[in-house]
């Protein structure tokens, strides 16, 4: 990943006016390449410019300050915008390019009721759901609850970077934990699941469910960092049940329309934890794409066109309607093939399934992208790399490099199909793209990655 370069070409003047849209967000490469597929010309803005999102886009603009951005924006046409995420904390900045710019989705006051955990306690007990216990800071007595095991989770903030441990990383009477900033919550253990809804205002489908993975970042005082996500997960009928029953409450609650995301604990025992809800493109969009472009070619032998679920989120922020013509959209949609029959079953399926990573670098030098075009050649697996710097970028130890994603066909039928030892050796290697920034440019012929390696029966590498 990369700062954004400046001025990458122009919107042609004769695009149709209600195909062009405008993104926004942290990052926007998965969204930017659906909408593209699904036929808009894109105007987009994030804080990387990779390269793959540049080729997805007619114009790509640099974050820089919300003023620059801001008045970077009023010099172009009006158009539709969509938040793609990672801008919790820019409600100014969204409302002021909002006066030239109509934005679709939900208003920062539905964001904000969203991460109020009193409001979503109410919501989700009648769906057989909690919440983690919580403690907001009160005046003087802003110090966490007594015990190792609280966080304190901003406010404005995603991919949990805003997530720290109290009372080892929290000034307990420092201006950051104000109750307006965020709010202390007790660690829950369990097994993080993503779950993918479509709203349509009133109700809500589920698309998917998805085992999410973190990293320590900044040496570990940022413990839950989003690295990647796994899937679809099969789940058990009782616990799929209350996960279908959810969305629509969520979604009728707030009025949520398009794409929305639900992260959940799983317990031992089957319970279920709600940790946030993000009402959004989310991290596991495009791994939701992939697997429902599977369905319909399984289904109806070929895709009818190309599938963008971008497209279908914008059409439901405009006000389409769930009926009975979304048949890729109903609640008999496998979630992750089929279910387990009995309790500690393995899940069984033919469903193929997406496991995305974030590759961190450990090190600080440039990107080589020969190093990591030989890295992909040489990887038996079938992978596809995302969020592509440009070649000689600087990174930064703890910095983002590029994403991972790979198919894997069939591993729900055997726990020892996953490939373990061969993915942790490509992710090792894809670290070792970035060279020290004093070396002459190296070969490109020494890969980790082996021809082929055993798999191994554990659980999907974190």
């Amino acid at each position: 990943m990369q700062p954004p370069r400046e001025g990458h070409g122009e919107t042609a003047a004769s695009e149709a006016r209600d195909r062009r849209v405008l993104l926004l967000g942290g990052s926007v490469r998965t969204a930017a390449e659906s909408a593209s597929r699904g036929g808009f010309t894109v105007v987009a803005a994030d804080r990387f410019g990779d390269t793959d999102t540049l080729a997805a886009t007619a114009r790509h603009l640099p974050f820089g300050t919300p003023d620059d951005l801001v008045a970077a924006l009023d010099r172009l046409p009006s158009m539709p915008t969509v938040i793609v995420g990672g801008l919790e904390g820019a409600a100014e900045m969204v409302e002021r390019l909002s006066q030239r710019h109509p934005v679709l989705g939900p208003s920062w006051e539905t964001h904000l009721g969203l991460r109020d955990p009193d409001r979503l306690h109410e919501l989700v007990a009648g769906c057989g759901l909690s919440v983690p216990e919580f403690c907001r800071p009160d005046g003087t007595a802003d110090v966490p609850p007594s015990g190792p095991d609280w966080l304190w989770k901003r406010l404005d903030s995603s991919g949990g970077l805003g997530v720290t441990w109290a009372g080892r990383d929290v000034d307990p009477v420092g201006p950051a934990t104000n109750r307006a900033a965020g709010y202390f919550q007790r660690w829950v253990p369990g097994r993080p699941l993503g779950l993918t809804y479509l709203g349509d205002g009133g109700t809500a489908r589920l698309l998917g469910v998805f085992r999410l993975s973190f990293v320590r970042r900044g040496g570990g005082r940022l413990p839950f960092v989003y690295a990647g996500a796994f899937g679809p997960v099969a789940v058990s009928p009782k616990t799929e049940e209350r996960m279908r029953g959810l969305g629509p409450v969520i979604a009728r609650a707030f009025g949520l329309r398009g794409l929305f995301n639900i992260d959940v604990i799983a317990g031992r025992s089957g319970e279920l934890c709600l940790l946030e809800v993000n009402p959004r493109w989310s991290g596991t969009s495009d791994l939701v794409e992939s697997s429902l472009r599977q369905h319909e070619v399984r289904t109806v032998g070929a895709e009818r066109s190309p599938f963008s679920l971008f497209r279908t989120h914008w059409e439901f922020l405009r006000g389409r309607r769930l009926g009975g013509e979304d048949s890729a959209f109903q609640d008999a949609w496998p979630l992750g093939g089929d279910r387990p029959t009995r309790p500690g079953d393995r899940e069984h399926s033919t469903t193929d399934r997406w496991w995305k990573r974030v590759a961190f670098s450990d090190r600080e030098g440039r990107f080589s992208r020969q190093r990591l075009d030989a890295v992909s050649a040489a990887c038996p697996l079938d992978i596809r790399i995302g969020d592509l710097p440009a070649d000689g970028h600087p990174v930064a130890p703890g910095e983002p490099i590029v994403s991972v994603t790979c198919k894997l066909a069939g591993v729900g039928r055997s726990p020892a199909a996953f490939p373990v030892t061969t993915l942790r050796r490509l992710m090792a290697a894809v670290r070792d793209t970035i060279l020290p920034a004093s070396s002459p440019r190296m070969p490109a012929s020494s890969p980790r990655v082996p021809e082929a390696s055993p798999a191994c029966p554990n659980h999907p590498p974190g």
